[in-house]
């Protein structure tokens, strides 16, 4: 299971993110405001479920 992305850059609206000490956990909840990156994120999670599929 995915635990922390520890940075992410160049996708979308995350030119240069860090994590910071948060971590997932089995439910989480994304919120933010409109063109913050929330759909963005969720693509990233399926993008890397595709590669642990690989």
């Amino acid at each position: 299971m995915l635990r922390r992305i520890q940075k992410i850059e160049g996708i979308g609206s995350y030119h240069s993110a860090r994590a910071g000490d948060t971590q997932f956990s089995d439910v989480n909840i994304i919120y933010g405001e409109n063109r913050n990156g929330k759909s963005t994120l969720c693509d990233i999670f399926y993008s890397l479920r595709l590669i642990t599929l690989n």
